[in-house]
């Protein structure tokens, strides 16, 4: 009998997993990834965390976030916890608050205060509701996040896919902010970046559709403007081969435009959906990451 070699998991990741992704390959399948991680323990659950209610925090009704705390929080460095705000993906025209919901529940049970926000989508809103959106979801935090015991200076903004173009925006384009984010740091998971306003229907055009905008002022890429605070960029290796390349493009720049020094991580064994899902399971490789960059300085 010859020898075959068994492409090993990467550590935590079940070998049931690493097929599964192995097989959906570079493809962008919510479904299939779903059903490799429905299944899989996870470390916290409703049990342990406190959400509350759907919140208002902007004159769309869609402008919804929830809060959730840790019911035995014990608070990274002790001067009131640290902040995630998770803004989920979608192609722009999905998604909802369940679409985190996971990923809110794991970093409360580690101590966070997670706040996980919705925002409108296409085609009924069109760019740039997103960054405007995260904006206003900001804004909420500082005025009310005392009353959660969260630590306005520790305020950490995740987007992915989707949601990092939504972030990246608000972030890296300071007239979203007026010039100050209000946050301590970003994370930019698989960001949407390289995109088709001309694409075929059901990609991101419904959302690039602004009326007399014109797409050299849209495309993230041609606007950078400033990189105010640390950064982490997040690629799956079976991103599809545009996230690669427009991740790569963008930390070339941030590096050689502004000084910066942002953090670049490929995730291996994984797909544009499945690291994002795995969060709160014994694949850890991408809360590692995330958590040592949130907690540098703590």
């Amino acid at each position: 009998d010859s020898f075959q070699a068994v492409s090993a998991p990467e550590p935590g990741m079940p070998i049931a997993a690493r097929e599964g992704n192995i097989e959906i390959g570079t493809s962008v399948d919510p479904r299939a990834t779903g059903a490799i991680y429905g299944s899989i323990p996870h470390a916290f659950g409703s049990a342990d965390v406190t959400a509350s209610e759907d919140i208002s925090y902007g004159p769309n009704e869609r402008h919804l976030l929830r809060v959730y705390e840790g019911k035995n929080r014990n608070p990274p460095g002790g001067n009131g916890a640290p902040i995630i705000v998770l803004v989920h993906g979608g192609g722009f025209s999905n998604g909802n608050l369940n679409n985190l919901d996971h990923a809110a529940t794991h970093f409360a049970g580690l101590g966070f205060v997670a706040v996980n926000i919705t925002y409108p989508l296409a085609p009924d809103s069109t760019w740039p509701s997103g960054p405007e959106s995260v904006a206003a979801a900001i804004t909420w935090i500082h005025e009310h996040i005392e009353d959660y015991r969260g630590n306005a200076e520790r305020i950490y903004l995740m987007g992915h896919s989707a949601g990092a173009n939504h972030v990246a925006n608000y972030v890296l384009r300071p007239g979203f902010s007026s010039g100050d984010t209000g946050i301590a740091g970003a994370i930019f998971a698989s960001p949407a970046l390289q995109l088709d306003p001309n694409g075929p229907a059901g990609n991101s055009n419904a959302y690039f559709d602004a009326d007399s905008t014109p797409w050299s002022d849209i495309r993230l890429l041609d606007n950078v403007e400033a990189a105010p605070v640390p950064i982490l960029i997040t690629v799956a290796q079976f991103d599809p081969d545009t996230f690669h390349q427009s991740t790569a493009e963008l930390y070339g720049r941030l590096i050689g435009e502004f000084g910066a020094r942002p953090r670049l991580r490929q995730i291996p064994g994984h797909g544009h959906i499945s690291y994002i899902q795995a969060i709160g399971t014994d694949d850890h490789l991408f809360v590692e990451e995330a958590l040592d960059f949130m907690l540098e300085d703590w």
